[in-house]
């Protein structure tokens, strides 16, 4: 047993005794105060309850209170309904960041329900999980617990965090298990029995492991918090300090080892299943550090996240001085003192990550990365400003201090609470999702990225597939398989037509399909617009390619490509798709006749592909000469082939 550090409250957090009273006395006076701090602790709860019920209905997908929803929310909401999960579902749809748990959990509890996880459904999950971490942020403040509720109720409701942790950003489901698994870590230093010391250890390794597998920026963080616990003063080091130590360590890094396993298998699934890569460039983002730090810094200059922020670092500051002028105090840290030091560091150690990977600088330094050190910075500062004053106090006079904090960070919460207000283009967007999915059940929808997924989410599970074109990041490419065998696509105006009417091209191309044009303007709801496509067989010209098309990469110069016939062909066309990660390729063309005349081609580009098409003069062709602009681009499938007369509707 380690013996109590100077200055060390007693056990409750409430006074046990006056030293100038009577024992009695003393008793009565401990018995006062405990109550004033459980009256407290009732009204914190009590408010936060009020305040999350609020923010559940004002924070909605179909509110005013959120960004619109859109294909980002609804991959979520797609993942959820799923029926078949393999190691593709490892991750939010499309890359390697973000642990896709929640979601399993959500579509556990839509079984339970016996009904679909809607976007309703799934923001309630998400609500519910956010509310749980009001009770480690609780159970972190011994004898502040109010302080710490409130303060975690301010930190998810300002401008900076609120979007960022109620639409469907992984931070939302990260941040209750950074404090559930900094909580569970702390009570296993402080657990002295081994069949307590071991399951707190358990508890601890399986939320390290969850919170990794939901960010991988969560494993170091949870190795700093299990080394500032070390410090504390209820840790137990036992007899061999140095093993206590290591396996103190073992959980946040059994962590870091699982999530490590499982994003290899996930990598090499992706691989063999689907022939390509969803890694994130995570790299050393070299030549940009210094300019990358500037943008950080940037980012923090937001009134309430600096100023608590600047409380925060300037009570650690203090605390450190406080240390090295009084001799003999050692290094261990007070419950609250370890909290407060808990919060700077989840507040400040992503900040170097963040400016040191190029991930960042590429998606603009968007504010969504720097959600944990808002919330953080926002809590411990908050923490610092109230329960700090309440410490330096005894007695009466600390029970006011933390009647004041209380009141002061309840008025805040308070006026911090959403209104409620319905957003119609939401219900617009749900209306149109059924009635396409009523008029053509289980289809294709081909369109740009942010007019897919928003659809096939708020249609019934499985009735409408959202597909993005060619040169949009596809979230599902298992998709792409059924193009070829579909009856008919549906194509959105949004943005692969575009609005103007009458301009609907004849042929698509999209993942090596020709799609002919089946019907202008299938369905309308006055925003939207969708017309209807098939897969059409047509007759290839047999040809060689110099350089192949297929897989041409056009990132670093300019490329020319020649298409030579078996014999010459009339009236026909040349298809390509690409992807691109920016502007799409400028391209050109001319063919040449049996004589080897230059005969002129009509280019036509469409997001993600682009055609070659012979002018109607019946001349037959027997070589193409084609050639692409530089561009961050690559060339995925290429189609020569014979245009057969168009069908009337």
């Amino acid at each position: 047993m380690r013996a109590k550090g100077p200055g060390q409250p007693p056990p409750g957090g409430c006074p046990a005794s006056s030293c100038n009273g009577t024992e009695a006395a003393g008793q009565a006076e401990g018995a006062a105060l405990c109550f004033v701090r459980g009256g407290l602790l009732f009204f914190a709860v009590g408010l936060a309850t009020l305040v999350f019920y609020t923010a559940a209905r004002a924070l909605g997908p179909g509110t005013l209170g959120l960004p619109p929803f859109n294909s980002d929310a609804a991959v979520p909401v797609l993942m959820a309904n799923e029926t078949h999960w393999d190691l593709f579902h490892a991750y939010y749809f499309g890359q390697d960041r973000f642990g896709a748990w929640p979601f399993l959990l959500a579509h556990w509890v839509g079984t339970g329900l016996h009904r679909p996880v809607t976007p309703e459904l799934l923001h309630l999950v998400a609500m519910g999980w956010l509310a749980a971490g009001a009770l480690p942020a609780m159970l972190l403040c011994p004898g502040r617990a109010a302080l710490g509720v409130l303060a975690y109720l301010i930190a998810l409701l300002v401008p900076e965090t609120r979007a960022l942790l109620f639409d469907s950003q992984p931070y939302g489901w990260q941040v209750p298990l950074l404090l559930w698994a900094w909580w569970a870590i702390r009570r296993s230093w402080s657990a002295e029995a081994t069949p307590a010391r071991a399951g707190w250890l358990c508890l601890s390794t399986l939320l390290c492991t969850l919170a990794t597998w939901t960010s991988d920026l969560s494993g170091p963080l949870l190795v700093a918090l299990s080394l500032l616990e070390g410090f504390g003063w209820e840790a137990r080091s036992g007899d061999r300090p140095w093993r206590r130590w290591l396996l103190q360590l073992l959980p946040a890094t059994v962590g870091i080892g699982a999530e490590v396993a499982l994003r290899a298998a996930y990598h090499h699934f992706v691989r063999n299943a689907f022939h390509r890569d969803f890694r994130s460039m995570m790299h050393l983002d070299t030549g940009h550090l210094l300019s990358n730090a500037g943008r950080v810094g940037l980012r923090l200059w937001t009134p309430f996240v600096f100023t608590t922020l600047l409380v925060l670092t300037s009570a650690m500051v203090v605390g450190l001085v406080r240390r090295w002028r009084t001799p003999g105090t050692g290094w261990r840290l007070s419950p609250l003192a370890c909290t407060l030091a808990g919060a700077f560091l989840l507040a400040m150690l992503p900040l170097p990550v963040l400016g040191a990977v190029a991930h960042v600088r590429l998606n603009d330094y968007q504010s969504r990365y720097f959600a944990p050190t808002y919330v953080f910075a926002v809590w411990g500062g908050l923490l610092a400003a109230t329960a700090g004053l309440a410490s330096r106090l005894r007695g009466w006079g600390a029970a006011a201090a933390l009647a004041a904090g209380t009141l002061a960070l309840g008025s805040i919460g308070w006026q911090l609470r959403p209104d409620d207000g319905s957003n119609p283009d939401y219900r617009r967007l749900q209306a149109t999702a059924r009635l396409l999915a009523q008029r053509t059940p289980g289809t294709l929808l081909l369109d740009g990225y942010w007019g897919t997924y928003v659809f096939a989410a708020l249609a019934p599970p499985g009735q409408l597939v959202g597909l993005p074109s060619p040169q949009q990041w596809n979230r599902t490419p298992a998709a792409e398989e059924r193009l070829a065998r579909a009856p008919s696509v549906l194509v959105g105006h949004r943005e692969l037509l575009g609005e103007k009417e009458g301009a609907e091209p004849r042929w698509l191309f999209a993942y090596g399909t020709l799609l002919e044009r089946q019907e202008v303007t299938f369905f309308s709801d006055g925003i939207d617009r969708f017309s209807s496509y098939r897969p059409r067989a047509v007759e290839e010209v047999p040809h060689v390619a110099e350089p192949s098309l297929e897989g041409l990469n056009l990132l670093w110069a300019d490329l020319e490509v020649t298409l030579r016939a078996e014999r010459p062909w009339a009236e026909t066309a040349l298809a390509v798709d690409f992807f691109c990660r920016g502007a799409e390729p400028r391209a050109l063309g001319w063919a040449e006749d049996a004589l080897g005349q230059r005969l002129p081609l009509q280019v036509t580009s469409l997001p993600g592909s682009v055609f070659f098409f012979f002018p109607p003069t019946g001349v037959p062709t027997r070589a193409l000469h084609v050639s692409f602009g530089r561009a961050g681009c690559q060339l995925r499938a290429a189609r020569w082939f014979v245009q057969p007369k168009e069908q009337p509707d």
